[in-house]
């Protein structure tokens, strides 16, 4: 036996699109299906935020909630879309078209997820970008103010949150997107990942080594990769690969507090994108030379 939740978006140009849970009643977690779709509407007002971005400049969309109704469960809610320039309200169809273009690019995103369940290749998230900008220049979307693609990055870490999302259903629960353009049952697959969005995005790596002081916000009592350092203002996580060095301190032999300092000798790679942009930046101490105290005292070495 199965139930069913249902969540509905719909624009002031009556545009619509469904999320339906199809799921096993009587059996797992009950909350899940109630976790899922939370999780999914969140996810999908993000997408429709990145997607909006396409067309507007510093878009201001949001889902709002217009009703709960019993039998399936039944969620309708409202997109809201605001930012919009002055001179584009002279067209008073623009509702409408920006409401019939995230209805059916939201479309699009999920035919392609069912279409690429591994994704190993930047063509692959190129081809979504293709279709996109295509959809947009049917529905006359390009008489908008702007036109951009989205940001690889943004877009990858929106389909990783919607892998997750539906990871917290059970196998034989089923997630589906309606809308007017088709109709797309969500796959149990995770598409991608944090490392795999790093690898797919990344051109270049311009590898570093350097002594620096860094000040302690937050060491690791247990494991030794997640410190929180912070270095010129910033805070950045770092793994410390000194095991000695590590040892001695989990062990009491050192001892080191949040607002003490260490100077280290520190591993620095740098990920660059297709434009050149930062992508990722991770951090290793090689080695620790010396725990300085919040007055410059300096604690007594330990050889090793």
């Amino acid at each position: 036996m199965t139930g069913e939740i249902k969540a509905m978006e719909s624009t002031q140009s009556q545009a619509h699109f469904d999320i339906y849970i199809d799921y096993v009643k009587g059996d797992g977690d009950p909350s899940r299906v109630f976790h899922a779709m939370g999780e999914l509407i969140d996810t999908f007002a993000q997408l429709d935020q990145a997607l909006a971005g396409v067309i507007l400049d510093a878009p201001q969309t949001e889902l709002v909630l217009e009703d709960v109704t019993a039998a399936s469960l039944k969620s309708r809610l409202r997109n809201v879309i605001g930012g919009i320039p002055d001179d584009a309200l002279k067209d008073g169809e623009w509702k409408k078209i920006l409401g019939h273009f995230l209805v059916q690019a939201k479309y699009i995103v999920c035919d392609w997820l069912k279409e690429n369940p591994q994704i190993t290749d930047l063509d692959q998230v190129q081809t979504l970008q293709e279709r996109i900008q295509l959809a947009a220049e049917q529905i006359q979307a390009r008489h908008l103010p702007i036109y951009r693609p989205i940001d690889n990055k943004n877009l990858l870490g929106v389909i990783a949150e919607i892998d997750r999302s539906i990871s917290l259903l059970d196998q034989r629960d089923t997630v589906r997107y309606e809308s007017p353009y088709g109709n797309i049952e969500l796959p149990h697959i995770q598409h991608v990942h944090e490392d795999l969005i790093r690898q797919l995005l990344t051109k270049e790596i311009i590898i570093s080594d350097d002594e620096r002081i860094v000040k302690v916000k937050k060491p690791d009592f247990l494991g030794r990769s997640q410190w929180v350092l912070k270095y010129a203002g910033h805070s950045i996580y770092a793994s410390i690969d000194h095991a000695e060095w590590l040892s001695a301190y989990q062990s009491g032999e050192i001892e080191v507090k949040p607002g003490d300092s260490l100077r280290v000798l520190m591993h620095e790679e740098v990920f660059y994108g297709h434009n050149m942009e930062v992508v990722h930046v991770t951090h290793s101490v090689r080695r620790v030379l010396e725990v300085i105290g919040p007055s410059l005292t300096y604690q007594p070495r330990i050889k090793f």
